[in-house]
């Protein structure tokens, strides 16, 4: 393999870095197995990476990443298997299962179970009451074996089992037992790897994961493993959420560490961002347009404002050509393009409801559903990756070392600064100083949290009156948009007279007419349905409009900010040596970023279908217009309940979230330093001894950092 032949060389490079790692860990082996975990980590992923390159029968590795309902298995349903429901749909968390997709002769599917610790783990979690993600997911995931009244031990030692099947219509019969909503065994599945006779998957493997943001740690580990030797990403986003946090969180945070070498950004379930603009427009055509306009911008602010922090960072000039790619996504629907392809009779009952929504100004085609579809795009990159693989595997040859030196100058720093202060205290103080701030410590927290809470209840305060005010502008616009306003129209009536043309000075006239016609005009006053629609629409707006308002006004990010700093800065001894103004403003950021603002979308098409088929042009009879105003201030009340309902219960949960994050910020400061002066104190126990492995530690690390820079 040609590639081979060429990177070869590299090799007597590569091994020299695992030789410098495997010293460095040897040589800081005199430190606690914690404080060098993270270069241990270093080490062993590095050496998993060169593993799996090097490896005879290597693949290309195409990860397809994104939060559950991002719609990755939709995705590859369309991609590989012509649009059929191969991949069962993950609706929650407890059924996202990693799934590896290759080439083989013989189709089967490879599932891989839980072992029995990890099982015990799970079941440990489960009997917690919390609600954090990964113990609500355990309970479900032990619910759903019970219900399935399955032996679980049976299982949990088979480690891993081998099913074959004929088809694809009978792999789409046994795959759902092992990752379906409700399959029998899906409780108890870690993963599963599909060996598939589809000559599309030659030379590569493709694997669908749940996400680092999954609540099981054992399937996290697996999906980071994935990551760790991948080799392109296509990362999906859905529409109707383009970007949000958590997936900031993820592109930001996981995969520029990894290695990936080419990163693109799919903006999925296309269709959905159309459904929530498409009333603000007079076509399909206008509503495409301004939607795709919309994301871009997102895109763009989002991974610039990425790209300048990295560049801010000194970052490598391959992660951030890799970053930049993500600012042109390619926007797809699985759905509308598997439509495309189909009869309307055909449709099951989630596509009838996108072609209805879709068909608001009766210009959906089969050719439209197919461009909004644009899976070809994708396979285009598809196809040109895999014709790039040799390429591709070889620049990523070229990044590892790189990459995996500047990982380790990064680490080697953190080391050397935590060492450092450790060092400082001991020379400086004395154990029953440092029992003394640590309880000083303690109280300084304490006033941050008093002081925290205080702003939280000024928030919580706010948020509650702009709910008030929010219903109130709600009341009104309610009853504004229910009235809609008579128009006048003027008929024009054409009129004939019969006028004598006899003249009496001509005989032959005499007896003979003409016919003379004029026009009457008669006013009269009339309801215009399409103005009645448009209050729905505009109402349904404003409504919007009001409550995603009511939360920015409660809420000013800049401000709450600058309290929390505030706060910190004026209850911490500035002195100490735990005073870390960065440390702090990261913490800050962390917990601005963790507050994401509910969004509202309301499906007003039931509303337009029956007033718009109830009624058509002008209403002219006094009973019609009395019916026709009746019926849309019924919709208008009901969209009303509906609305505030919504708002009250967003709110709610809002503060709940807020609860938690108030809850984290002064708990991840206590935390992290509660575990520094425990490692101190207990240092002091041999202090002399302590002193002397840190000093020694920290002329290694030094001497190591100089010989990263200077070669």
């Amino acid at each position: 393999m040609q590639l081979f032949q060429k990177a070869i060389v590299d090799q007597q490079k590569f091994q020299f870095h695992m030789n410098k790692l495997n010293e460095v860990v040897e040589d800081l082996s005199i430190l606690s197995l914690e404080d060098i975990s993270e270069l241990q980590q270093l080490k062993e992923n590095f050496q998993l990476k060169i593993n799996d390159f090097y490896n005879e029968n290597r693949k290309l590795n195409i990860c397809i990443i994104g939060q559950v309902k991002a719609g990755k298995s939709s995705f590859l349903n369309t991609m590989i298997f012509d649009g059929k429901d191969v991949l069962p749909r993950a609706s929650t968390p407890k059924t996202a299962t990693l799934t590896k997709i290759e080439y083989a002769e013989q189709n089967s599917i490879e599932v891989f179970y839980y072992s029995k610790e990890e099982w015990e783990q799970i079941q440990e979690r489960a009997r917690s009451t919390s609600e954090l993600d990964e113990y609500r997911v355990a309970r479900e995931i032990v619910k759903l074996a019970e219900q399935q009244q399955i032996n679980v031990a049976d299982y949990l030692v088979k480690g891993s089992e081998l099913v074959e099947f004929a088809s694809e219509e009978e792999l789409m019969s046994q795959i759902n037992d092992y990752v379906g909503e409700n399959g029998r065994l899906t409780a108890l599945v870690k993963h599963v790897t599909l060996n598939v006779n589809n000559s599309y998957l030659e030379g590569i493997s493709i694997v669908d994961t749940p996400g680092l943001n999954d609540p099981i740690a054992s399937r996290t580990d697996k999906t980071k493993q994935f990551i760790e030797v991948c080799d392109v990403v296509f990362f999906l986003s859905r529409a109707s959420q383009f970007l949000d946090q958590t997936d900031m969180d993820l592109l930001t945070a996981q995969l520029p560490q990894k290695g990936v070498n080419r990163l693109v950004l799919i903006g999925s379930r296309y269709d959905e961002g159309l459904q929530d603009t498409i009333y603000d427009f007079d076509s399909l055509e206008e509503a495409d347009e301004d939607t795709k306009k919309s994301l871009r911008r997102v895109a763009t602010k989002n991974i610039n404002a990425f790209i300048d922090r990295l560049k801010q960072r000194n970052a490598s000039k391959i992660l951030i050509s890799v970053i930049e790619e993500c600012a042109s996504p390619i926007f797809i629907s699985s759905m509308a393009h598997n439509m495309s392809n189909k009869n309307t009779e055909s449709y099951a009952k989630d596509e009838q409801v996108v072609f209805e929504n879709l068909s608001e100004h009766d210009d959906l085609t089969n050719e439209m559903l197919h461009y909004i579809g644009n899976i070809n795009d994708v396979k285009n990159v598809f196809t040109e990756v895999i014709a790039q693989k040799e390429q591709t595997l070889l620049e990523k040859s070229k990044s590892f070392l790189p990459l995996a030196e500047q990982q380790l100058q990064t680490e080697l720093e953190n080391v050397l600064t935590l060492q450092k202060r450790r060092l400082t205290m001991l020379i400086e103080h004395d154990q029953e100083t440092i029992a003394k701030q640590k309880q000083e410590m303690k109280t300084q927290i304490l006033n941050i949290q008093s002081a925290t809470t205080s702003i939280f209840t000024d928030l919580f305060a706010k948020l509650e009156a702009q709910k008030t005010e929010g219903n109130m502008a709600l009341r009104q616009a309610s009853k504004d948009y229910s009235n809609v306003a008579e128009r006048t129209g003027i008929e024009t009536e054409t009129r004939s007279l019969t006028v004598s043309t006899s003249k009496w000075y001509n005989p032959l006239s005499w007896g003979s007419s003409s016919t003379e016609y004029y026009t009457v005009e008669t006013r009269y006053y009339y309801l215009d349905v399409s103005d009645a629609l448009e209050n729905l629409r505009n109402f349904s707006v404003d409504a919007v409009n009001t409550v995603e308002q009511a939360f920015l006004d409660a809420i000013s990010f800049h401000e709450l900010k600058r309290r929390l700093l505030t706060t910190v800065i004026e209850n911490f001894d500035t002195g100490s040596e735990f005073y870390d103004p960065a440390y702090f403003k990261l913490l800050t950021e962390k917990t601005i970023q963790a507050m994401e603002l509910p969004t509202l979308k309301i499906d007003i098409s039931q509303y337009l279908s029956s007033l718009g088929n109830s009624f058509s042009g002008e209403v002219r009879d006094a009973n019609s217009k009395a019916e026709m105003k009746n019926k849309l201030a019924t919709y208008i009340s009901q969209m009303l309940d509906e609305i505030s309902s919504r708002f009250t219960a967003e709110v709610k949960v809002f503060k709940g979230s807020l609860e938690k994050i108030e809850a984290s910020f002064t708990d991840e400061l206590l935390k992290n330093i509660n575990a520094e002066y425990e490692v101190i104190l207990t240092q002091f126990e041999n202090k002399e001894v302590e002193i002397q492995k840190l000093r020694e530690a920290l002329k290694i690390i030094e001497q190591l950092l100089y010989s990263q820079i200077t070669n």
